[in-house]
């Protein structure tokens, strides 16, 4: 089973995200640019005398987006030409496999100083190299400068449409194929990402800015991300992080194991994800990142909540299962609870909000009948949490919400189980919108203030 959230450094550029992809992308564009020649004369009149210009021929960029934790990769072929650059945009994956060119421009102008912008407008990421399973649109803008001859640095900014997400601020970088890879934008590297906690498995502490050390206690909301995702790229999907300050809570935002194929995971269950039998106690290590939080910050121990999407999701089920009235509830996204009951060893109520689209194709609304890694379907498993909590057992309809953008109307159905004990369980069921639901900010809008509510 896979999450199609592998997150953007995928959906971007197809996997492009470890260290040796850019010894794959000087590889790739070494090929392409064998037969490159020199620039045209005619090059000489793109800027005044004093400008710097770039040596043509292919090279290798970096895009940096440090409030996402993502580094790109990707093949740039450069020509100097009368009117200004060309530029030939294509995505190299970390094995080194290149795709189509999705971006090619011609006359980019370059100032005296040398300095320069480009946006690229719906650059359309193949099906191909896309885990959405169609062709994924993306904008980007860089604004930069030509350092060198031999070095393109500058800042970079873009979205999603799509899936209505800000890439937030970045850098790129670009040096000349065969040259050393270039760094993270025109410093040494990305901005620092702020406290943390958890050792040598750090996790991102995100404050309101309303926290003091001497002030009071805050709701703690623990983030897990979908398999083969990331913290931060999860934070910048669902926005939770986003509403800290209006909200008033602290967010952890952990990253999982990496496995040998270069993707991030929660060993939950055994439906879902640790594939290759590492056996990570995941469920001590976020633990332990509760007992450091509340043992670092003025944490509310009474509301203690997680939030998890795909792989996520099933992680916050184990985790609940586990730690039982330790959390006060959950919001599972795509995801679902333990196959054996026999292995929800904490019996105590707790609220869970399930929300889930009918038409998920990675982890289905039916869920999987299998007796090893199977899993019960999105109804069963807020039943299961319904029960635990003693309540009713027929949910009642609530109004309809239009929570996915790219849905036309009211999409989500709501049933909430009377009669709960201490608790609230709902199943919010979405009839479009797949794994990887559009929602813009309207989940976090949405979702967040019921969590918060219990």
């Amino acid at each position: 089973m896979r999450s199609t959230w592998i997150g953007l450094c995928v959906a971007l550029l197809a996997g492009a995200c470890d260290d040796e992809s850019g010894t794959a992308a000087r590889q790739a564009t070494d090929a392409a640019g064998a037969d490159a020649g020199v620039a045209d004369a005619a090059a000489a009149d793109m800027a005044p005398p004093d400008a710097p210009r770039p040596q043509a021929g292919p090279w290798q960029l970096v895009l940096s987006f440090p409030d996402l934790g993502v580094r790109l990769v990707g093949a740039l072929d450069v020509a100097v030409e009368a009117d200004g650059l060309g530029l030939t945009l294509a995505l190299v994956a970390g094995d080194g496999t290149t795709s189509e060119v999705l971006a090619d421009v011609d006359g980019v102008e370059v100032a005296a100083d040398g300095t320069f912008e480009v946006t690229l407008e719906a650059l359309t990421i193949p099906a191909a190299f896309s885990p959405t399973g169609g062709d994924l649109d993306v904008t980007l803008t860089l604004a930069g400068e030509v350092r060198a001859a031999d070095f393109l640095c500058g800042a970079a900014t873009g979205s999603v449409p799509a899936l209505m997400l800000d890439l937030g601020d970045g850098t790129f970088a670009a040096t000349p194929a065969g040259a050393a890879a270039p760094p993270d934008g025109c410093e040494a590297g990305p901005d620092d990402l702020g406290p943390t906690i958890g050792g040598d498995r750090p996790a991102r502490v995100l404050l309101p800015a309303a926290y003091a050390d001497d002030g009071p206690a805050w709701p703690l909301v623990l983030l897990l991300h979908g398999f083969g995702s990331n913290g931060a790229q999860q934070d910048s999907y669902l926005g939770v992080s986003a509403q800290r300050d209006a909200a008033g809570f602290i967010v952890v935002v952990p990253d999982g194991t990496v496995d040998p194929e270069g993707d991030r995971f929660w060993n939950a269950t055994p439906a879902c994800c640790d594939d290759f039998g590492s056996g990570v106690d995941d469920v001590a290590y976020l633990t332990g990142l509760l007992d450091e939080a509340q043992a670092t910050y003025r944490v509310d121990p009474a509301r203690i909540y997680l939030v998890g999407h795909s792989n996520g999701a099933f992680m916050s089920y184990r985790l609940a299962c586990t730690l039982g009235d330790r959390i006060a509830g959950l919001v599972a996204l795509a995801g679902s609870t333990v196959l054996d009951e026999a292995d929800c060893a904490a019996m105590a109520p707790i609220s869970v909000l399930h929300i889930h689209a009918e038409d998920d194709g990675t982890v289905p609304y039916a869920g999987i009948d299998r007796p090893v890694d199977g899993y019960p379907g999105a109804v069963e498993t807020a039943a299961r949490w319904a029960a635990r909590a003693g309540c009713g057992a027929a949910p009642a309809a609530g109004d309809p919400l239009d929570l996915v953008a790219s849905v036309p109307g009211d999409e989500t159905s709501v049933a909430t189980y009377p009669g709960c004990v201490d608790a609230q369980v709902a199943l919010w069921t979405l009839s479009a919108g797949g794994h990887v639901p559009a929602f813009g900010a309207r989940f976090a809008e949405t979702a967040l203030p019921w969590l918060l509510a219990q």
